[in-house]
């Protein structure tokens, strides 16, 4: 058999390529002619997303497997594309390029949290492999490895930055490699700052790269409507309607359209989100939750998440119960948050939200003294979000018995990361003890000599860092650090709002007036209808937008 790659664009013939074999065995030489056409155009040109020059692999079926798989992960069909991939393995056992599709379409399709060990396993077998997937496996065991949760955060988030980083640059106009640069800072996957317009960028550059390739098209979603361009969000909704997802995502798809076309009858819109499945509905939620439309939709979707419903397979239904007092607190509902958090049982040790909700007043102070004491004298490491309630209570007692308690726990860690994580605490009980004296100058000398790589997922000290320097006329400092913006934050809410209100304060005094229109706004239309507790910023943010011509 023979065949010629013929290119149309430019009018000329690419390759030749001959195979041959008995006539019996067309099936083999059908396979072998296949292979071939993969491998010279995967010289010069992507096949699906990745560049086939070397597949890794001798076995024709279990080739087969893998570009079936490579075609449903194109389209985002996340439970074929698992299956097929499994095949593939099943088949050859050390076929990399199908191994590292199984972690994200178990990520996707399913409630197994088992990636981390197919990242490390497809890490494990890198070799053999082109430069460009070598790079990109590189990048999977990374991400596993910071998955699994064991060595040090630090040194792997550098790494994993660099080597995409190092993908951007030697592929450019590599689709897959700019996707998973930003969800790499999508993630928090990565210790420099990077802003939502720059991850919505790297979005933007795969998809135009290769417009059916779908799978930058939701978090794109995500991103859009957090920089306030509805229309842009709307418009990746459709493209990737028209690649034909599975069919729970295809259905999210069609909720997101009609959530945010604002021309839809609302009697419509009520009847699908009643009768949607459990699995599209918690899709159409994850890519919402942080548009601060004046609807306040996500918190609608979160409600009808906690109660149940058919159709649960990507996801835990359990989650919907979570979803309720987060979804209330990110909007300023901080008293229903407070009544919903203790209804369930997620209530008795949540680590971010009470200490938040202790903070602005609406966790009654015996409640909190008695929860956050039982989490210290546990060595719970929960216990260190407290840090800021007892701060602000001057309990400086509770302060220094858990650093007694953090020393001795990360003196007999057996993990890396647990020991970089006590170490962290052990260190920052002295500048909650500053605060608890109102020592500002002492509690940033203290913050000074803390080692960011101990605790890169600790936002809420970051933000407390940021707003000691902008009160110590520090802005620039401030804004550094405010470049660091936590961008994947559902356990925060309220930190989630107030980082952009210190950013707009930040930017407002360093003369940089668009910046500060667009945080302020934020902070107004998500607290629109806020708590009494959460009005003072409400009011604050307002009177900057008025102040810098920035009312809507």
């Amino acid at each position: 058999m023979t065949a010629t790659i013929y290119d149309v664009a430019s009018n000329r013939a690419l390759a030749e390529i001959e195979v041959r074999d008995a006539a019996a065995h067309m099936d083999r030489l059908g396979d072998s002619l296949s292979v071939a056409l993969l491998r010279e155009l995967g010289r010069t040109r992507p096949i699906g997303a990745a560049r086939l020059t070397s597949l890794g692999s001798t076995s024709f079926p279990a080739i087969k497997a893998f570009l079936r798989a490579e075609q449903f992960y194109r389209h985002a069909i996340w439970d074929s594309a698992l299956v097929y991939a499994q095949r593939a393995v099943a088949i050859d056992s050390n076929f990399t390029l199908a191994l590292r599709r199984i972690p994200l379409a178990l990520w996707w399709s399913t409630s197994d949290t088992s990636w981390a060990r197919y990242e490390l396993r497809a890490g494990a077998r890198n070799h053999g492999l082109a430069p460009r997937e070598s790079l990109l496996v590189m990048a999977d065991s990374l991400w596993g490895a910071l998955d699994e949760g064991d060595a040090s955060r630090w040194p792997l988030m550098r790494r994993l930055r660099s080597t995409l980083d190092e993908a951007v640059h030697r592929y450019p106009d590599d689709p897959e490699a700019w996707y998973l640069w930003a969800e790499m800072a999508y993630q928090n996957y990565t210790p420099e700052a990077t802003t939502a317009k720059q991850i919505l960028a790297a979005y933007q550059r795969a998809i135009e790269l290769d417009s059916a390739f779908a799978p930058p098209y939701l978090p794109a979603v995500e991103v859009a409507l957090r920089v306030e361009n509805t229309g842009l969000a709307r418009r990746y909704v459709a493209a990737e309607r028209a690649l034909g997802p599975a069919p729970y995502v295809a259905t999210s798809l069609f909720v997101l359209d009609k959530l945010l076309n604002p021309q839809a009858p609302a009697a419509d819109v009520t009847r699908m989100l009643d009768t949607v499945s459990g699995d599209a509905l918690f899709e159409a939620f994850f890519h919402l939750r942080r548009w601060p439309d004046s609807a306040e939709t996500d918190l609608r979707l979160a409600r009808l998440l906690a109660v149940p419903r058919r159709g649960y397979q990507a996801q835990d239904s359990s989650i919907g119960s979570w979803l309720v007092p987060v979804g209330l607190a990110y909007r300023g509902h901080v008293r229903e948050a407070y009544r919903a958090l203790a209804s369930t049982l997620v209530g008795v040790r949540d680590p971010v939200l009470l200490p938040e909700l202790a903070l602005v007043g609406v966790l009654p102070h015996d409640s909190a003294a008695g929860i956050f004491g039982r989490w210290r004298r546990a060595n719970d490491p929960a216990a260190a979000t407290a840090l800021g309630w007892w701060a602000a209570t001057g309990d400086t007692g509770s302060i220094r018995d858990l650093a007694r308690r953090a020393e001795s726990a990360g003196a007999g860690a057996r993990k890396p990361s647990d020991r970089d994580f006590w170490r962290y605490v052990t260190a920052s009980c002295r500048v909650y003890r500053a605060l608890a004296l109102h020592d500002t100058t002492g509690a940033l000398t203290a913050f000074a000599s803390i080692p960011d790589s101990l605790c890169p997922d600790c936002v809420l000290d970051v933000l407390r860092k940021a707003q000691l320097l902008a009160l110590r006329g520090r802005d620039r400092e401030a804004a550094d650090l405010l470049d660091r913006e936590p961008h994947n934050t559902g356990p925060v809410p309220l930190a989630t709002v107030f980082w952009p209100l210190e950013r707009g304060r930040v930017d407002e005094r360093l003369g940089r007036k668009d910046e500060a229109v667009v945080a302020y706004r934020f902070v107004a239309d998500v607290w629109r209808n806020a708590d009494p507790e959460l009005q003072p910023y409400v009011a604050e943010a307002r009177a900057a937008l008025k102040r810098l011509g920035g009312e809507q």
